[in-house]
């Protein structure tokens, strides 16, 4: 099966929708080989032993590695990619390399002077000043250069809020005291609170390795192997392209971790081999895909999550759970299969390949022996994540290493397992495939990682000006106190955010800006959930706007391949899209499907029921599952969803989550517990004055960990209640700095007339009926549904035969 022909001849690529970079000559091709090698170095233990031997400094610590990762990025950006296309060539050449000398005199700048500039720890002088202005200046227009405007307008607003936030122009709310010249370039460059902040560092440790053990994984053939192995496997069924896309697009977003790539690399291919299957369209310019960017993208939205995992990770910190990310991410798209399976078994998805192309279609079995050589680095990288627990960065490293072995010997093995003679062509051919994709993995790499350094700048501007306070504040005004809207809020905002950002940038751009929004306002509203649901929820919905109007850029790929309408292409995918967007929601009230502190059986529970209720909703919102839906149908469908979501619904309204006892009676609480003694979690509300409106009283409510003690106040007092008994209440004292509530708790003015006081108690009730019960009449009217379906569909088939075959 051919697999090129499509792609030459609908001329697509990532690169024109991501930046679109000039083709590397042979010193920047040699400065991308020797970056990917510096990263690898840094990776490894090999640097630790050779200083040892030799005596010489040849480890680099992380702000080292960051300067140096920043300043290859830079150079790159600025002299690959062109400013505008109108100016002269020449010209362009010419701003672009001195700008990309500045940039990386800029990041150097850090690496050299790193002594002296500590010893004058916030008082830059003119040089510090010079360079940490010259470098943002370089960072912008690299991202201008390579991502377009989007990014730096963000970039841009952010900035002119920290240096203006303080004019009257801004309203109460989000007015600040505002920063001088020197606080903010200082804050943003010189230190690790804005550009070589956690987001880069986070990318010049892990995200490069991953994105270039993609990068070999593909210049060995991985990208052909994977598409033609799901044709093999899937295109003889009905919507056989389109599941074969889903799957395609989710092995490419293994090492691509983009969704605009995932729709150029496999849909140049599926997406012409679609439209042969019947699937209804009103003009060329019409609809083209009308079902199949939603495949391509909603799946890829997923994939990205596992790409993104380790970033993930570094952002939660320490409140990331104990399981592996990789597990969780594996298990939603595990969940993710059977809803696009359900959506392409419609009937108007065509009846499948004509008899001639399922002949040309290959056996599953010669694809899959062609490419068994590609599954030990993958195999390597999972050993060393889910087994080993080794560190992400690590991991990859040691996947890299067994990606290259396998890019030098596959050439020289298949050769000799052919019985042909190994010559030295084919230890070249070996040695090009390896330098072409370490040039390939720093090529990648520059966009996301000019993404990560300008999102250090929105990162640094929330941390020195709490921009989320005023956005919960909107938010919280908004909604009036009920979670749905919330949510619904926060959603909308988190899908306009991530319009025209790459994946890492839109995940670090939505989780900076909009996870406290959801942490800070819950909590005042009684909700209380884990950081990295609320990070997974706000990146859902930051990936959505990949195919959302006007400006969804994977629509715009995809539309370019089926000379489809872009518009209507983001329409239509952007409703297949949202019809999974109920799972979010599952993250924030039902967390078991996340693996948080459950075991096996529940946790196999919980993915079961949540794929049976995505399953419930999916044929609900699309009125199909066997069968066209009649209407009664469809609304029970909707009602067995939502139990399979939210059991605790029905069940609260029968038996109350918790007993709620006034909080001074928090003490007798922890002494009928047996005095403290055994470390016991407790669900507690404060109510107290607002830090900036002392005539404003607010709530928060949280969960905190007495640890074994048998003086119930001293267990109070570690874990971070200081509390005193006046007239019944329980009067709480501020928190000191490093106490575990000192940053939940300082949204209050502990020192106005009204005291902050831990108001309620709220005490788990133990015996009421498992929420499981609920599971059954669920189960039960699915069921009902399911065989009135298959009844009505086996008349049906009686009927007209040929219109249910290949089902």
């Amino acid at each position: 099966m051919n697999t090129t022909g499509p792609a030459d001849s609908a001329g697509i690529s990532a690169e024109d929708f991501e930046g679109g970079a000039r083709r590397a000559g042979r010193l920047a091709a040699f400065v991308c080989i020797f970056w990917s090698l510096f990263q690898l170095w840094v990776a490894s233990d090999f640097p630790f032993y050779l200083s040892e031997v030799t005596g010489l400094k040849l480890v680099f610590n992380n702000q080292e590695a960051r300067q140096i990762h920043l300043a290859f990025r830079v150079g790159l950006a600025l002299s690959l990619y062109p400013a505008v296309r109108s100016v002269h060539p020449l010209l362009d050449r010419i701003v672009g390399w001195g700008l990309a000398a500045i940039g990386v005199a800029a990041c150097l700048y850090l690496f050299v002077f790193k002594l002296d500039i500590a010893n004058r720890a916030g008082l830059p002088n003119r040089y510090d000043l010079f360079f940490s202005i010259a470098g943002m200046l370089c960072v912008m227009a690299a991202v201008y250069r390579a991502l377009g405007l989007p990014l730096l307008v963000v970039a841009m607003v952010f900035i002119i809020y920290v240096m203006f936030g303080h004019l009257d122009v801004f309203p109460d709310a989000m007015r600040w005291k505002g920063a001088s010249l020197n606080k903010a370039t200082w804050h943003f460059w010189m230190q690790t609170e804005g550009v070589f902040g956690v987001a880069l560092g986070v990318s010049a440790s892990m995200i490069f390795l991953f994105l270039l053990f993609g990068a070999l994984l593909e210049s060995a053939g991985a990208g052909n192997y994977f598409i033609k192995l799901s044709f093999a496997a899937l295109g003889h069924l009905r919507g056989g392209p389109a599941k074969a896309a889903v799957v395609a697009s989710g092995l490419s977003g293994i090492y691509s971790g983009s969704s605009i790539a995932n729709v150029v690399t496999t849909g140049t291919f599926t997406i012409p081999l679609m439209k042969k299957t019947g699937l209804p369209r009103q003009t060329p310019t019409q609809g083209l895909l009308r079902r199949v960017t939603g495949f391509l993208v909603g799946f890829a939205a997923l994939a990205c999550i596992a790409a993104l995992f380790h970033l993930l990770v570094s952002l939660v910190g320490d409140h990331a759970p104990s399981f592996s990310l990789p597990l969780v991410a594996a298990l939603l798209l595990a969940i993710y299969l059977p809803l696009v399976w359900l959506v392409a078994r419609r009937p108007d998805l065509g009846e499948g390949l004509s008899a001639e192309e399922m002949k040309m279609l290959p056996r599953l079995a010669d694809v899959a022996v062609t490419g068994y050589h590609f599954v030990l680095p993958i195999l390597v990288l999972l050993w060393y994540v889910l087994v080993t627990r080794l560190s992400p960065g690590l991991s990859a490293y040691w996947a890299c290493l067994a990606m290259m072995f396998v890019l030098v010997t596959q050439h020289p093995l298949k050769a000799l397992f052919r019985g042909q003679p190994v010559s030295g062509e084919h230890w070249r051919d070996g040695w090009r495939d390896l330098l072409r994709g370490l040039e390939n993995g720093a090529r990648n790499m520059i966009s996301i990682a000019i993404a990560t350094a300008i999102a250090g700048i929105i990162i640094g501007t929330v941390s020195l000006t709490g921009a989320h306070q005023f956005i919960g504040s909107f938010v919280e005004t908004v909604s009036a106190g009920n979670l749905v809207i919330m949510l619904l809020l926060v959603a909308v905002m988190s899908l306009v955010l991530g319009m025209g950002l790459p994946t890492t940038a839109n995940y670090i751009v939505v989780s900076s800006l909009m996870a406290p929004v959801i942490v800070m306002v819950g909590a005042q509203n009684g909700l209380i959930v884990p950081l990295v649901a609320v990070h997974l929820f706000v990146f859902y919905f930051g990936i959505l706007a990949d195919d959302t109007p006007p400006v969804g850029l994977a629509a715009f790929a995809a539309a370019a391949i089926s000379r489809g309408d872009p518009i209507r292409t983001g329409i239509q995918g952007f409703s297949y899209d949202i019809r999974t967007a109920v799972l979010p929601f599952m993250f924030i009230f039902n967390t078991d499907i996340l693996l948080i502190d459950v075991g096996f059986i529940d946790g196999l529970v919980a993915v079961v029921v949540t794929t049976i209720g995505m399953l419930a909703f999916c044929s609900a919102t699309q009125r199909f599952m066997l069968i066209r839906n009649r209407v009664w149908e469809t609304l029970i469908l909707l009602l067995v969803a939502f139990t399979m979501f939210r059991p605790d619904f029905w069940l609260d309204r029968w038996v109350p989550p918790f007993d709620m006892r006034p909080g001074a009676e928090i003490v007798e609480i922890l002494e009928a517990d047996g005095g403290a003694a055994t470390p016991r979690d407790l669900r507690v509300r404060f109510v107290g004055p607002d830090f900036d409106d002392a005539g404003r009283m607010v709530t928060r409510n949280t969960i905190i960990q007495v640890p074994p003690t048998d003086d119930a106040l001293a267990g109070l007092a570690d874990a971070g209640v200081v509390m005193t008994l006046e007239d019944g209440r329980a009067v709480v004292g501020e928190p000191f700095p490093g106490t575990p509530l000192f940053q939940e708790l300082q949204g209050f003015d502990f020192y106005a007339d009204d005291p902050v006081t831990l108001d309620m108690v709220l005490v788990e009730i133990t015996d009421r009926p498992a929420r499981e019960w609920a599971y059954l009449p669920a189960a039960l009217l699915l069921g009902l549904v399911l065989l009135l379906q298959r009844r009505r569909r086996h008349v049906i088939a009686a009927r007209q035969p040929d219109r249910m075959r290949q089902h």
